[in-house]
Formats: C-alpha cells, sequence, structure tokens
C-alpha cells in the first residue's frame, strides 16, 4: 500500500472542511426554520385564546349589580 503524499491529506483536509462547513450550514438553516415554525405556532395559538377569551367575556350574561338591600335580605333569608 502507497502512503500518502502531501496532496492526499491536503485534499482530505479541505473535502472534511467542506463537509463540515456544508453540515453546519444545513443545521443552522432548519434550527432557525424549526424556531420559525414554532414561533408562529405559539403565535397562532396565543392569539386563538385570546379570542376565545374575547368571545367568552362577549357572551357572559351580564350580572345585575347587587345593591346592600339585596345582600341583607339575602342573608335574613
Amino acid at each position: 500500500m502507497d502512503a500518502l503524499n502531501s496532496w492526499d491529506v491536503a485534499l482530505f483536509v479541505v473535502a472534511g472542511y467542506i463537509a463540515i462547513v456544508s453540515m453546519v450550514r444545513l443545521m443552522l438553516g432548519r434550527r432557525n426554520t424549526l424556531a420559525r415554525q414554532l414561533r408562529d405556532e405559539l403565535e397562532h395559538q396565543r392569539s386563538e385564546a385570546q379570542h376565545q377569551a374575547e368571545l367568552t367575556e362577549q357572551n357572559r350574561p351580564a350580572q345585575a349589580p347587587t345593591s346592600q338591600t339585596a345582600l341583607t335580605a339575602k342573608k335574613k333569608a
């Protein structure tokens, strides 16, 4: 078996560098995409919850104001 000469080692180093840099860029892109999707989903859920709370508040029947005399009458009954 022939020993690796300096050109072979240089080519392996360059190929390894390109492979590592490419993989890191792909992983960073995927991470950013997932973070963006998660942020959008959380924002959507938050807006849905707020909308649901507003609907619940609108549909809640108005409570009659309770006067002091009504409270006193309740206590006596």
